[in-house]
């Protein structure tokens, strides 16, 4: 928790007349606007219609009691009484064209989703994603809703939300388990954690995060590792060894948002190592929603080492243990903090993800400034001899395991060619994604592995909190409603 600091960035996403966060809303708010063009254009066709019959003239069957003998004023005035009459059927069936036109395309395989602003159109298969940048994208990090996929901009069903606890311990002897930008595959149970800063490492069997001076910033750039699954009730657990920094705080959270502090819970330990490595703080927040839109700072507590050790000098074991109605942090081993749900105050209840960090308070709110017991050394950009101090945090391993009954189960798995594309299909299961693929790229994957195997017609799937869906063959749907209204049109036309 950065005291006193709220980040302004957006990672979270928010459906129209919803309060349901992640959730795909790209299929409903396509929906109501091509149900309200449609209805304009149908409002409009009355409207014209209207109009037209009302402009008729006045016609007669027979203009005089016997035929005349001139055929001339009987050819005009069968204009005039069928002129209006001919007019009006073809305005009918323009009108009725165009709203057909309209009603298939709202059904069809691409739906007219909304335009992903740098790129100037709406993503294709190719680069499904548009991303917090606005920018159609093939980089699977740019699939994931909390990371600012545009589900309306997106190629249709791309973007995925919130996975599930899944149990797992990572030692961190591979170097691909830490991923980038840039290097992210798709998957991540192969490569868990996310590099915000590309400032951390993995050597010797470790994560490293540095910490250095920017002289952009005039202070230390924030080095922060994120898990990219979620997580809901479980205990996860860390062994740790931190440097001295001065200013500095380093953290190891669970929290709904690595970014925000307005909004969500979080569970975690901070340490001010350069003022007093025998000390760590445990502390817990809720979402100020429960809390009259206020965050509430003071459930900090803070406990010590009194057998000599250190946090700088030593690893050690943190884990928190998060339950419905309990929470409880562990240091080696021993419970060093319970705290039970009373039903009187707020309690954490969301999901969030695990991150580890280190961040500068130079230049934050006074209170947060006097808290860490800063500024930094960095702080300004005038010492020099400080600028080229690297302090580090060093992490053995991580491991998280679910609470009874909150495991996802479920393979998930961004994927560059999204559900209907053809060759890989949409499955985060294996099976759903490759039968789809292979029969005619319609397939899907099952919130439980299943899957759908050549679907033809829209269907969604869950996936977790991901939704991928299925589309039609838009191009046949619209050609063969083209060929209908026209045969229609043409009777019509052919009645007068």
């Amino acid at each position: 928790m950065i005291r006193d600091h709220h980040s302004s960035s957006t990672d979270v996403h928010f459906c129209p007349r919803s309060r349901s966060r992640f959730r795909d809303c790209s299929r409903s708010a396509k929906s109501r606007r091509s149900l309200q063009l449609l209805a304009s254009e149908t409002t409009a066709c009355l409207l014209l219609l209207s109009l037209s019959i009302l402009d008729q003239p006045p016609t007669r069957r027979f203009l005089q009691p016997n035929r005349p003998t001139n055929p001339e004023p009987t050819r005009r005035a069968m204009i005039s009484h069928y002129g209006p009459r001919r007019n009006t059927m073809l305005l009918l069936f323009l009108c009725l064209l165009l709203s057909g036109a309209t009603w298939t395309g709202s059904h069809s395989g691409v739906a007219q989703g909304a335009v992903c602003k740098n790129s100037g159109k709406q993503c294709t298969v190719a680069a499904p994603w548009c991303n917090s940048a606005a920018w159609c994208s093939n980089k699977p990090l740019d699939g994931f809703l909390d990371r600012g996929c545009d589900p309306d901009a997106s190629y249709p069903g791309s973007c995925v939300g919130q996975s599930g606890c899944r149990a797992f311990r990572e030692d961190f002897n591979v170097s691909a388990v830490l991923a980038n930008h840039d290097n992210f595959l798709g998957d991540m149970d192969l490569q868990p954690f996310m590099d915000e800063f590309n400032n951390a490492e993995v050597k010797d069997g470790k994560l490293i995060l540095h910490m250095k001076y920017s002289e952009a910033l005039k202070a230390g750039l924030v080095s922060r590792v994120t898990s990219l699954r979620y997580f809901h009730y479980g205990r996860f657990g860390a062994r740790i060894k931190l440097s001295a920094g001065k200013g500095l705080v380093y953290s190891f959270i669970w929290k709904t948002s690595a970014t925000r502090d307005d909004i969500g819970d979080e569970l975690d330990y901070e340490w001010i190592a350069g003022y007093d490595p025998t000390e760590s703080q445990t502390d817990y927040y809720c979402d100020p929603s429960k809390n009259s839109g206020k965050i509430d700072y003071s459930k900090g507590v803070p406990v010590f080492f009194n057998d000599g050790s250190k946090t700088t000098t030593d690893f050690h074991t943190y884990e928190i243990n998060y339950e419905p109605a309990k929470l409880e942090w562990w240091i080696d081993g021993h419970l060093v903090r319970t705290v039970v749900k009373n039903g009187t105050e707020p309690f954490p209840n969301q999901k969030g993800q695990l991150f580890l960090g280190i961040w500068d308070v130079c230049g934050l709110a006074n209170g947060t400034v006097t808290w860490a017991h800063g500024p930094s050394e960095w702080c300004g950009g005038t010492n020099a001899t400080a600028k080229a101090q690297d302090w580090t945090m060093e992490v053995d391993w991580v491991e998280a395991s679910c609470y009874p009954g909150y495991e996802d189960t479920t393979p998930t798995k961004i994927v560059a060619k999204p559900a209907g594309s053809g060759t890989t299909g949409g499955g985060s299961s294996s099976t759903g994604g490759t039968s789809g693929g292979a029969s005619n790229g319609g397939g899907v994957s099952g919130g439980d592995g299943g899957g759908q195997t050549g679907s033809t017609w829209s269907g969604r799937s869950q996936r977790g909190d991901g939704v991928v869906a299925v589309r039609a063959p838009g191009g046949v749907v619209v050609a063969a409603m083209a060929v209908v209204w026209a045969v229609v049109g043409m009777a019509m036309l052919a009645v007068v």
